[in-house]
């Protein structure tokens, strides 16, 4: 999820600082879910996927599709 996150922040040509600011997370919180050390709530993802412009279903499937590739 953490490799997901940090490219749909990139494609949305985003900087952690601000898609914490849109998504109304903490940064550090951010930080350490692109560093793949914590996952975000439930309520916490739908804010970030709102903030990135995509479905909460799309940010589950990038991220389903980036751990399904580091495993092969």
């Amino acid at each position: 999820m953490s490799q997901a996150l940090k490219h749909l922040r990139e494609m949305a040509n985003m900087t952690q600082p601000e898609l914490a600011a849109k998504a109304d997370v903490p940064v550090g919180s951010l930080r350490n879910w692109e560093q793949g050390r914590r996952l975000p709530r439930i309520d916490a993802a739908t804010h970030l996927a709102r903030a990135l412009g995509v479905s909460l279903e799309e940010y589950s499937a990038a991220a389903l599709a980036n751990q399904s590739s580091a495993d092969e």
